[in-house]
């Protein structure tokens, strides 16, 4: 939109320019930017025709002053990934597919455990996490939620001594309530290369369990918990960084596609926290234009890592 801007505001006094040599740079400046502008142009119309979604696409881009280069690279990618993408909104429609994926762990996987409402608030909810063994490492390893959550104390840990589940113990207090179908992250942990044997998201979420103890009646079988997992970039759950990601994350930017999604092991609520942490590449809390530029620049080779 900038740049629109600044090329309908091309003055006559431009186009007229004295020929000294600071004025026929400016000059020569600005009628670049306005072929490119039109090349743009052109490149974007010619999707019209073509294809209906490829067409919004583009001209989101063109709207928000992405580069001629980048819209191209960008729409090459989208062109690229229309089955994929495809496959992906009819399983987030479906509620017969899990949003993890069924064949991998990538390394360096962040996983979040989630208390599940309705939770009315407590004195104290005891909570034990049970981790396949070699998940987690120490208590280091794995952070609470402060707005639901005790501090980590050398009492709450306990590696049971021959055992294949390792367990963390935490408190939950009446800080905070949880409405129905609603949740709250509870604890978040990386999950380090090659540090489980489990081979895929669904398995390694599985096995990851909470167990816990009230004190208020008012809870009992109304807590539950899930657990979720994402890896930066990956916002369709492949187990790869690809085009299909891009298109993925152009969709939701220009309105078109959403992050959540209907599954069995997800909420839709719980899959759209998940992919907005993976859509956010640039880690600055918020999923926009810049995540869409940095991740095209991943895959292009461009910046490392994401």
């Amino acid at each position: 939109m900038i740049r629109k801007k600044l090329i309908a505001g091309l003055s006559a006094s431009v186009m007229a320019i004295a020929a000294s040599a600071t004025s026929v740079s400016a000059f020569a400046d600005e009628v670049n930017l306005v072929q490119e502008q039109q090349e743009l142009q052109t490149y974007v119309d010619s999707f019209a025709a073509e294809d209906e979604n490829l067409y919004e696409i583009a001209t989101y881009l063109s709207d928000n002053d992405f580069s001629l280069k980048e819209t191209k690279q960008i729409m090459e990618r989208c062109e690229n990934s229309q089955d994929e993408m495809a496959e992906t909104v009819a399983a987030q429609a479906s509620g017969l597919t899990y949003f993890h994926n069924e064949n991998y762990v990538n390394s360096i996987t962040q996983c979040y455990v989630f208390m599940r409402g309705i939770y009315y608030g407590d004195t104290e909810t005891r909570i034990d996490l049970h981790f396949p063994k070699g998940l987690i490492l120490n208590k280091d390893d794995i952070h609470m939620n402060p707005l639901i959550t005790s501090s980590k104390d050398e009492d709450d840990v306990n590696v049971r001594k021959g055992s294949t589940i390792y367990d963390f113990r935490c408190y939950a207090y009446d800080t905070i309530g949880i409405g129905v179908r609603s949740f709250e992250p509870l604890a978040n942990f990386d999950v380090p290369d090659k540090a489980t044997s489990l081979k895929s998201e669904v398995e390694l979420m599985q096995n990851i369990k909470a167990t816990y103890e009230i004190g208020d009646s008012k809870n009992a079988k109304s807590v539950s918990f899930a657990t979720g997992c994402y890896y930066l970039g990956d916002l369709d759950h492949d187990g790869n960084v690809s085009d299909s990601d891009v298109i993925f994350l152009a969709k939701y930017l220009n309105g078109t596609a959403s992050l959540g999604g209907n599954y069995i092991d997800m909420s839709s609520d719980e899959a759209k926290f998940l992919r907005s942490l993976a859509a956010d590449v640039n880690r600055d809390g918020k999923v926009d234009d810049a995540d869409l530029v940095r991740l095209n620049q991943y895959l292009a080779g461009l910046v490392y890592p994401l």
